[in-house]
């Protein structure tokens, strides 16, 4: 996803990113209540944008959250610090026109679900790997913990 956000420039949403920046990205949607209001819409039927939305802008993190979720375009994704996060975050505080305000702040609950439902896939692929032989479980009858090379 581009975002031209006029004289701010254009940003993208990161596709590629180390586990520092998912780390960083994850501890603030924690942090920002953004992830137990999407939990939270979710059990009760509720809207989960404004869920998102209003978590997020009340946490005072919003320009934290688009520094680790957007880098500029051409930007190196895997080359991505806090410094990098913190500089995109400066860049996008100075955006003056409507349009790109706008734009900018409608797509914030997309941004915060689509980190979700990509974490929700890795777990699911690393559930499956971890059952492979050589993983560590516990042995139920005593309640040690073994590893296995050959399975159980």
């Amino acid at each position: 996803m581009l975002l031209d956000l006029g004289d701010a420039g254009t940003f993208r949403l990161m596709k590629q990113s180390t586990i520092e920046r998912d780390i960083v990205l994850s501890n603030l949607l924690a942090s920002s209540g953004a992830k137990q209001a999407l939990v939270e819409a979710l059990e009760n039927g509720n809207d989960t944008d404004a869920a998102i939305f209003t978590a997020v802008m009340a946490s005072g993190k919003l320009f934290e959250i688009l520094g680790a979720a957007l880098e500029p375009e051409g930007a190196d994704a895997l080359k991505w610090t806090p410094a990098v996060g913190a500089h995109t975050a400066q860049a996008l505080k100075k955006i003056t026109t409507p349009q790109a305000k706008r734009l900018l702040l409608t797509c914030v609950p997309a941004l915060v679900t689509g980190f979700f439902l990509a974490g929700l896939h890795s777990a699911t692929i690393s559930r499956k790997s971890s059952q492979t032989p050589g993983r560590v479980r516990p042995d139920t009858a005593s309640g040690a913990t073994s590893t296995s090379a050959t399975g159980p």
